[in-house]
């Protein structure tokens, strides 16, 4: 039995990408290991591969006491000069220490699967040592994801000048490199002037535990309250205040429920604020909702091309959904099977008249709820496991012809 081991510097609980490709790994026959850099906290259950985790989560120091009352000083000439220099020289630092410990904690593999290039070096000492490649898997164009309109220090600039370089000789490195939509791998072909396979990151229906409450249950809501559901956690992109100014301006039996982490400091009448539950609880947790809602807006060239997670979502939920016009391979998709409405997610103007109108025609929701039944063989896992499962047996194929 061949080994595959997939790296991925997140919590893969967090990392739904990384969870159903490592489970698919094992239905396909291999001895499918996961390596993760941060601890997962919320999974129950047997996991479908094996789960090794390194190190625990990082820790923010917190900042010293300051007496009140107490002139602050401020920092000399040479210290503001030398402030950007010692922040890359503590991520150098920390970084080559979570690669040690990664790489010490990597198993012997026939092949390395390397989830975004933070751990690049770690994978790529790995895969010399044992004679064996490793394929890279870009989530993200991350080298576009500093342009979302943050403002970034000298010592940022500085990491990410580290972290791009990284990336391109991770690219160069890779016996293959996957990621997730057609733009996405347009745009990074051009960048490192090589081909990606599209991957995307369906949802596995064969993975969901659908013993888990149900989102409408979970809420305490009628059967006639309409429910708008949005999965993900909140981040860069994601339009929320928008939707929840819209509230009050609905009927007051509509109700918009939040799945994931980071809404703590929002609230609205009747806004929900469900906390983060398994990848295998997502879809049977969001099936009783009316709609989903996909607010994502084009913070960055990345965001403009993702197909986000929360738009397999509700495609495996069986659920018509809100989407959003500026990110161009979601709309597409939408577009093409007829899966719901488009909608401006920054204004509220346009998500009122699209709810208004789905809200008041049961006949056209009814409608796509078929289209997205419909789609449902298209949009799914199966089929992009097939894609996944003929690149393992390439690369690993290809590398036992070599060492004969």
């Amino acid at each position: 039995m061949n080994t595959v081991v997939s790296i991925t510097p997140m919590a893969v609980q967090r990392d739904s990408r990384t969870f159903k490709q490592a489970a698919s790994l094992t239905r396909l026959g291999y001895r499918s290991i996961v390596v993760e850099a941060e601890p997962s906290a919320a999974l129950d259950g047997s996991l479908p591969f094996e789960l090794i985790t390194v190190g625990g989560r990082p820790e923010t120091p917190a900042a010293p006491p300051v007496q009140r009352g107490t002139p602050q000083r401020q920092p000399s000439r040479l210290g503001r000069a030398a402030a950007p220099v010692t922040g890359v020289a503590h991520f150098i630092v920390q970084h080559a220490a979570r690669c040690r410990a990664v790489a010490a904690a990597t198993p012997r593999a026939d092949l390395y699967y390397l989830h975004s290039q933070v751990l690049f070096p770690a994978v790529w000492w790995r895969a010399l040592r044992a004679r064996v490649p490793f394929v890279y898997d870009a989530h993200d164009l991350y080298w576009t994801l500093r342009e979302d309109g943050r403002e970034l220090t000298p010592a940022a600039r500085g990491i990410w000048i580290i972290l791009d370089a990284m990336e391109r000789l991770c690219a160069a490195r890779a016996r293959e490199c996957i990621t997730v939509g057609a733009g996405v791998a347009g745009l990074a072909e051009a960048r490192f002037k090589r081909p990606f396979t599209i991957v995307r990151n369906a949802h596995d229906t064969r993975l969901d535990d659908n013993s888990a409450p149900n989102l409408r249950a979970r809420l305490g809501l009628a059967a006639d309250d309409f429910l708008i559901a949005v999965s993900g956690n909140y981040k860069r992109g994601l339009a929320v205040e928008p939707l929840l100014a819209a509230l009050p301006r609905l009927p007051e039996h509509v109700h918009v429920a939040f799945v994931g982490a980071g809404y703590q400091p929002l609230s609205a009448p009747r806004a929900h604020f469900v906390p983060p539950v398994a990848p295998t609880q997502i879809v049977p947790l969001l099936r009783t909702a009316d709609v989903a809602a996909v607010p994502y807006f084009p913070s960055s060239t990345s965001v403009r091309h993702a197909l986000p997670n929360g738009f397999f979502h509700a495609v495996a939920a069986g659920l018509p959904m809100l989407y959003p016009r500026d990110l161009v391979d979601a709309r597409k998709l939408a577009e093409r099977h007829r899966l719901g409405w488009e909608i401006d997610p920054c204004s509220t103007d346009s998500i009122i008249a699209a709810v208004t109108f789905v809200h008041d025609d049961p006949d056209t929701l009814a409608s796509a709820r078929a289209h997205v039944e419909a789609a449902g063989d298209e949009l799914s896992w199966i089929r992009e496991e097939q894609v996944l499962a003929r690149l393992v047996r390439g690369v690993i194929g290809d590398c036992d012809t070599r060492s004969r």
